[in-house]
């Protein structure tokens, strides 16, 4: 029954799905079969459906939850917009989508406004390094609306962690900038078709504006698309990690990861979290209702 899986997953967020969410998020391909699946798991008592939604933990609350999120992501969303397209107006950005619980049309008093960044390699980390201080100078380091917590290079497009979690992330952020780099953003990770079949990755594309050129950013660009600019790289690289490294000296695993390509945000194990508590969900079905779900892997 991989119908399960993708309501197994999506319980852990609280978010109900409705059917042609099961499906876009499925392995089964075949709507028929998935509706027959459905029918079957709600005749067993397994999953319960509701209105539009379906239901794997039969709480109504998280229904109006979702409904409640859905309203506040449409509200929200021209604000978010508004902020990607101030990122990606810094230096030696090439695409910037909008990443987080926002971009599954949620959103709350918990949300935050979450941006994944595409730069030019070689590149990362003076971009990380100027946006940081924008936010520390201009927003006191607000995280609110001004939260860029994934940056990877035009030279890591294809990203390491190959699992349900960051499959998820992927097939549903919503680039805003860089029309071309997320097309060959979207090219490197196919393989996340093997979790989910049944999306068309381009369809990501839509409404996506190419990324502009601003005379500031040139200028800034031109000075530093040279071997200073990759010296200030590298040394911003250096300063920032020797930093966390002293901050989270005493924590087993730093909340953040950090390559010469890639800057990333991870509190607290998050992804290995998610998967992990996936797994004993797997392991109840199997115990309660005898239905066997492959473990999923970080």
């Amino acid at each position: 029954m991989t119908v399960l899986k993708p309501l197994i997953y999506f319980s852990l967020f609280d978010h109900p799905l409705t059917e042609d969410e099961v499906f876009k998020y499925s392995e089964v391909q075949d709507k028929n079969q998935l509706r027959e699946d459905i029918d079957a798991l709600i005749r067993k008592g397994i999953i319960k459906r509701d209105g539009n939604f379906l239901l794997f933990e039969k709480d109504h609350q998280h229904i109006l939850r979702r409904v409640m999120g859905n309203k506040e992501a449409e509200a929200i969303m021209p604000r978010a917009e508004k902020t990607a397209r101030f990122i990606s107006k810094f230096p030696f950005i090439k695409g910037v989508a909008i990443s987080g619980s926002l971009s599954k049309g949620y959103f709350d008093s918990e949300s935050d406004f979450d941006f994944f960044v595409i730069t030019k390699a070689k590149r990362v980390w003076i971009t990380r390094t100027l946006i940081a201080l924008y936010k520390r100078l201009f927003l006191l380091n607000s995280h609110k609306e001004f939260c860029v917590n994934y940056y990877v290079s035009t030279e890591t497009l294809e990203i390491e962690e190959k699992n349900r979690f960051t499959a998820t992330e992927i097939v549903t952020v919503i680039p805003v900038y860089g029309t071309d780099i997320f097309s060959e953003f979207y090219n490197q990770n196919k393989w996340v078709t093997a979790f989910f079949p049944n999306v068309d990755l381009k369809n990501g594309l839509q409404g996506t504006a190419p990324k502009k050129q601003y005379f500031g950013t040139k200028c800034v660009e031109f000075l530093l698309d040279n071997y200073l600019g990759q010296l200030i790289n590298y040394t911003c690289m250096k300063v920032i990690t020797r930093k966390w490294s002293k901050r989270y000296k005493s924590k087993v695993n730093s909340p953040y990861k950090s390559k010469k390509e890639i800057s990333k945000h991870h509190p607290e194990n998050f992804q290995e979290k998610v998967i992990n508590k996936l797994n004993t969900k797997y392991k109840s079905c199997k115990e309660l209702y005898d239905i066997y779900i492959p473990v999923e892997h970080v």
